[in-house]
Order: structure tokens, then sequence, then C-alpha cells
């Protein structure tokens, strides 16, 4: 059987935790455990959930980078922006966020269709540095906004899950629900992506533009369809968030930053080589983070930095390439 001291360190948020705790949170971190088989294999458990929602948090930065050749540092805040928006949906009118996140990533697909014609579509065109520039300004703007209209306090969607006990593990049910959605969600974009006109033709676009608009390929139409796809993705992941992991409207670098280590260790250009890359970067974390709290942080700047040194195009090449 786990200890509670084990279980309660296994429950332990890396990386996104991070920016809503308060530095008293940060004091009570339990000492270390033991490292008996049980321990392990129960935190090895809640890496892989965790891992699973790190997969769909980083997916739709994936589609984007993989088609418009930029990195969308606002991506994170776009997902915060979703927790935010399921988090007031349940405050004030009760809505469970496992319903809202349908209208939620609607919301952030729309949102994405102005972002998109009025700021990205113009700075791509000039140069991958401006498109960069103008993402990070995004970034400062929906912090800014989100402060301002919902002040930096810390907020939590508390939905009353009982734990799941499996051969004596505990499975904490809010992480389990999160991996099965983000497992739903990151199979559907495959799908689509893999056996549709409209997902050929992301992959064409990705993987030579010219070419793709040679055979008649609308390609403005494409990157404005994954940029889309991609806040569609980041409202799904917020949606789910929101109940998983506190958040303050500060939190998405950190997001950011966990979908950019996991686009680098799974490919750019493959949802696959996300969720892989996210189950990979959980279960490093959660592993680490048996021998302190700063471990988990110190060991995806590792992964991150290994994987640009020896394999830096991912684990997983481009779809189509």
């Amino acid at each position: 059987m786990v200890s509670q001291s084990a279980l309660r360190r296994s429950k332990q948020v890396f990386l996104c935790e991070g920016p809503a705790r308060s530095s008293n949170q940060v004091d009570q971190v339990s000492l270390p455990v033991s490292l008996d088989f049980s321990t392990v294999i129960q935190v090895l458990m809640q890496g892989i959930l965790i891992g699973g929602l790190y997969g769909l948090v980083a997916i739709g930065m994936n589609v984007i980078f993989g088609v418009m050749g930029i990195i969308n540092i606002s991506h994170g805040d776009f997902i915060v922006l979703a927790a935010f928006v399921s988090f007031w949906l349940y405050s004030i009118f009760g809505i469970n966020p496992l319903i809202s996140l349908f209208p939620v990533a609607i919301l952030m697909f729309l949102i994405s269709v102005p972002v998109f014609q009025v700021l990205m579509k113009r700075a791509t065109k000039i140069s991958v540095d401006t498109a960069l520039i103008v993402a990070f300004g995004i970034s400062l703007i929906l912090q800014n906004l989100m402060t301002q209209f919902w002040t930096g306090d810390t907020r939590l969607i508390t939905l009353r899950f009982p734990d799941v006990a499996v051969q004596g593990f505990t499975l904490p049910a809010r992480f389990l629900v999160g991996f099965v959605i983000s497992l739903i969600s990151s199979l559907s974009l495959y799908a689509v992506i893999k056996k549709t006109f409209i997902g050929k033709a992301i992959i064409a676009v990705s993987l030579d533009s010219r070419a793709a608009a040679l055979v008649g390929i609308d390609t403005d139409r494409i990157r404005q369809l994954s940029f889309g796809i991609g806040l569609l993705m980041a409202g799904v992941a917020g949606a789910l968030l929101s109940f998983v992991y506190p958040f303050v409207p500060t939190s998405g670098a950190s997001y950011t930053f966990v979908a950019f280590v996991i686009v680098v260790l799974g490919g750019v250009g493959n949802p696959v080589g996300s969720m892989v890359g996210g189950l990979i970067l959980g279960m490093v974390g959660s592993m680490s983070s048996l021998f302190g709290p700063g471990w988990s942080t110190f060991a995806s700047f590792m992964l991150f930095i290994i994987v640009l040194l020896v394999k830096p195009e991912g684990l997983f090449q481009r779809f189509g390439a």
C-alpha cells in the first residue's frame, strides 16, 4: 500500500503549478520520500496521467509551428484565457467544465480569426522574427487584460471526483478524467489530419507551401485554419486544466514552456509526437519530483537540452515526410 506522504508527493504539480503557488506553499513542501517500489509505481502512474494533459497542451502549438513555422509564444496565455472562461461559466452559471469545454473551444477558434487576420497573417509575411515579436506582444496583452478583468487571485474549479483505486494504488480522478479527454481529443485531431482532405492539405502546406499553392491549395486559408485548430485545442486544454491545476493570469508562460519542450521532444508537425513527448515529460517530471520540488523543472530543462543536442528533429518526423 502506498504511504500517505508518498501520495502527497505524487500529487505535486511540476512546472505548471509554480506560478499559482504562493511562497508559503513552497515552504510547506514535504521532505523527500523513501524510494520504495510502491512509491515509484504510484508516481510513475501519476506522471503518465499528467503527461496526457501536457500532450494536449502542446498539440495546438505543434500544429501552428508545423504549418506556419512560428513559435506561438502566446499559446499558454490562450490556454489560461480558456481556463478563466471555464471558471466563470462554472462560477456564474454552474456549467461543469466538462460540458463548457465545447463552447470554450469554439470560442477560442472564433477568437483565432481576427488574431490571425489582423496580426499573425501580416506578421508572418514580413518575417518569422516579426511574427515571434507579435506573438510575444499578444502574450503581454492577454496577461494584462486578464489581470485587469479578473485580478491576480489564484483560481481553481473544485470538482468532487472520487479517487480511483487500482491494485492498491490511488489515482486522482481529476487527472484520470483529464487524461481520457486529452487522449480522445488528440486522437480525433490525428484522425482529421490523417484521413480528411483538409488534413491532407494541412500536411501539404506544412511540408512545402509553394508546392501546395501550385496544386491549387489556398495556403493562407490553411494557415488560418491551422491557427484556429491550435487555439481550439488550447481551449480544450484550458477547460480541462481549470479543474486540475490552480492558475493565475501569468500562468501561461509555464504552459508555453511545457508545450515548446514537448514539441522539440516529439517532433514538429506530428500530433502523435506531442502525445508521446507529453507522456515522457510527465513521467520524467514526476519521477524527478521525488528528490525535491526543484528537480522537476531541472530535469525538464535537461531533457530539453539533451534532445536538442542528440536528436534536434525530435522523436517523430513530420506527417507525410
